[in-house]
């Protein structure tokens, strides 16, 4: 009978020690940083007038860390659309739980929404009005957009 118990009980400890293995892994997968090196072709686009729109294109050159638990996800590296550059090569950029995040630079600001991969993103592009403030100024960049390119 003893042995019966001790026997169950070590099965039990080695069971426990393999989904603690296994959730460990999981977890690490899960939020392992992930190299993103990514070139685009999208539109800059009026969303007031939509015949309004130019081509453009997107360089995304960094490490995404997926978060769990509801912390914000970070892209630490440089985004480049057309010829403005937003370097978070020391700081990296948090995403909210929506997956917006401010893009700034030393003269220019906008809201990048993106997918959990970078596979598809948009940015409302906004102007400086004055006392560091600044406003949506009706244009908006989408990527990818093949159609005309």
């Amino acid at each position: 009978m003893l042995k019966k118990i001790f026997n169950s009980s070590i099965t039990w400890l080695f069971i426990s020690f393999l989904l603690i293995i296994v959730c460990t892994k999981i977890f690490m997968i899960a939020t392992e940083p992930k190299d993103i090196h990514y070139h685009y072709y999208g539109i800059k686009y009026s969303i007031e007038d939509t015949s309004l729109f130019e081509k453009t294109e997107i360089y995304i050159d960094g490490k995404i860390n997926n978060s769990l638990f509801g912390k914000p996800n970070e892209f630490l590296g440089k985004i480049k659309i057309g010829d403005k550059e937003f370097d978070y090569s020391a700081y990296p950029i948090k995403f909210s739980n929506e997956n917006l995040a401010p893009l700034e630079s030393s003269d220019h600001y906008g809201m990048i929404s993106i997918d959990k991969g970078f596979q598809r993103l948009t940015v409302d592009i906004h102007k400086r009005v004055g006392n560091g403030s600044y406003i949506s100024c009706g244009w908006m960049i989408s990527a990818p957009c093949n159609k005309y390119h």
